[in-house]
Formats: C-alpha cells, sequence, structure tokens
C-alpha cells in the first residue's frame, strides 16, 4: 500500500484571499452607496438651508481596497464638469482592508460640523450603521464565492 500526499495549501490560501478580496470589494462598494445616500445636497441658495452643498461631495465618494486604486479615477459637480480626481492607492496593510471616503478638502466638515455648521455625517454612519451588513456580505462571499 502506498500514500501519496498532495500539499494544496498554497491554492487553498490563494482561494482565500480572492474571496476575501471579493468581500471587501463589496463591502467597499455597498458603504460607498450608503455614504451617498447620506450625503448632504444641494446649495444655500437653492434649499434655503444652511450649510447644504452641490453634488460634487457626493460625487467624489469613493472605495478602495488596501494597495490599490480606489473605484472611480475623478468626479465631477451635478453640471458634470470634472472637479477633482484620484491617483495613487489606499494605504497597504499586512490585513486586507477597504476604505471608504473622500479627498474633497470640505469633506471632513460636513461630516464633523464647525463652530458656524452642525455636523452632516455620511461617513461614519454609513459605516457603523451596517456592521452586520458587512459582515454577511464577507460571510456570503466566504461560502458561496
Amino acid at each position: 500500500m502506498s500514500v501519496k500526499i498532495n500539499d494544496n495549501s498554497d491554492k487553498i490560501l490563494d482561494e482565500f484571499q480572492e474571496k476575501i478580496l471579493r468581500g471587501l470589494e463589496r463591502v467597499g462598494s455597498q458603504a460607498e452607496g450608503y455614504a451617498k445616500d447620506l450625503c448632504p445636497v444641494g446649495t444655500p441658495q437653492s434649499t434655503g438651508k444652511p450649510g447644504y452643498i452641490g453634488g460634487t461631495l457626493k460625487n467624489s465618494i469613493t472605495h478602495a481596497i488596501s494597495g490599490q486604486a480606489p473605484a472611480i479615477t475623478s468626479y465631477a459637480d451635478d453640471s458634470g464638469k470634472i472637479k477633482g480626481s484620484y491617483s495613487g492607492s489606499a494605504p497597504n496593510s499586512k490585513v486586507p482592508s477597504v476604505y471608504i471616503g473622500t479627498n474633497v478638502e470640505y469633506g471632513p466638515y460636513v461630516e464633523l460640523g464647525t463652530a458656524k455648521m452642525a455636523a452632516q455625517p455620511y461617513l461614519k454612519p454609513a459605516v457603523a450603521g451596517h456592521v452586520k451588513t458587512y459582515k454577511n456580505i464577507v460571510e456570503d462571499e466566504l461560502k458561496n464565492g
């Protein structure tokens, strides 16, 4: 009798990593959608409400997997005029991660507020308010992906 042992650990590890990255991509896309839904849009002139801003901030929200480029390369205002772009990649980390955010300079002021404007959070609730959904996405990818 002879026994042959095949080591498939590299193949299994590669498949696991692919599933995690697909899950993170799905999580990032979902979180980006939640953040865009929560992002205030409009101008003080058009809404009559102080502190509202145009669609540039909303259109700039994106996601990126650690070590990879953002999901979008540029963004426009509501009229379609290009207002900004992304280059480079998300921070690389030992643990695969997904980042959600914007590079619009006034984004933190909208999220956190100022002395003259109340906070209008759109990123934190998009992440913190849906942890179970994100967990389910990753589990689904690992089981079925």
